[in-house]
């Protein structure tokens, strides 16, 4: 049993005592001490002085835990709340529909979910396939491991690029950019759906392009094949996103040629 005055000592750089304490009056997990036990109430009441109060010793002593366990449900809902998911229901793997021609491409987003294989993914596909209920699923499954992710739409990754433009200049372009690349997986959505003849476009290219060279995790959606997207976005962007070089392993394209879910009865 750790004696509280050496706790002290190692904490405040305060001279040993002798007293020992009882082991229920000391957290078996950070080590700190339970502040309402006489035992160690009468510990710190010996050791005030106009210097070190009462609330100091406090401070120092009391079990951190409950503490700890605040600023880690904070940190958790700040980490939700930047994820950028819609507010509907959640979509998760778990009620996705798989169907024929939906196999491969939840086989590559819960690959990618468990942070492994390629590190980008691009889903490919017509609309109402369930591109973006994948990539909803894959950001729920990394906040839920306890990592940054962030699910948004090109059209609006492009629209806050503008607005920070507009209003406040190319150092705070630079630092959205910086806040979307600090991630540590980015989904973005209807990637060819948004207007791309601006600055924002050449943002947007540069956004995906630095997580794929970089190595950093990315998921995309699209209704885009190659050429599509070469004639949208440039021929560097689909060079980047359409690799057929099995060697260089930094993407990988899966298709999702079932019918419309939104179109059935």
């Amino acid at each position: 049993m750790q004696r509280l005055s050496d706790f002290i000592q190692g904490v405040a750089r305060m001279p040993r005592g002798y007293s020992a304490l009882p082991d229920e009056a000391q957290c078996p997990y950070c080590r700190g001490f339970d502040i309402a036990h006489p035992a160690v109430r009468a510990e710190l009441e010996c050791r005030v002085t106009p210097a070190r109060t009462w609330e100091f010793w406090i401070k120092i002593a009391q079990c951190q835990c409950e503490r700890l366990e605040e600023a880690k449900r904070a940190l958790t809902a700040l980490r939700r709340q930047q994820a950028g998911l819609p507010a509907h229901t959640p979509r998760t793997f778990a009620n996705f529909t798989v169907e024929q021609g939906t196999r491969e491409a939840v086989d590559a987003a819960d690959s990618l979910s468990r942070l492994q294989g390629p590190r980008a993914l691009v889903l490919m596909g017509g609309t109402g396939r369930g591109k973006s209920h994948l990539l909803e699923a894959i950001i729920r499954a990394r906040l839920d491991a306890g990592d940054k992710a962030r699910y948004d739409t090109a059209a609006s990754i492009m629209d806050r690029l503008r607005d920070a433009q507009t209003e406040y200049a190319e150092e705070t372009v630079q630092r959205l950019m910086y806040w979307y690349q600090a991630m540590r997986l980015l989904a973005i959505d209807d990637l060819g759906m948004e207007r791309a003849k601006d600055f924002a476009a050449e943002y947007l290219t540069r956004l995906v392009d630095e997580r794929i060279r970089n190595g950093w995790w990315l998921v995309v959606a699209t209704n885009l094949d190659r050429q599509g997207m070469a004639d949208h976005l440039g021929d560097r962007l689909a060079s980047r996103l359409y690799q057929t070089n099995e060697q260089l392993a930094e993407v990988r394209v899966a298709p999702l040629t079932c019918g419309d879910y939104r179109a059935r009865k």
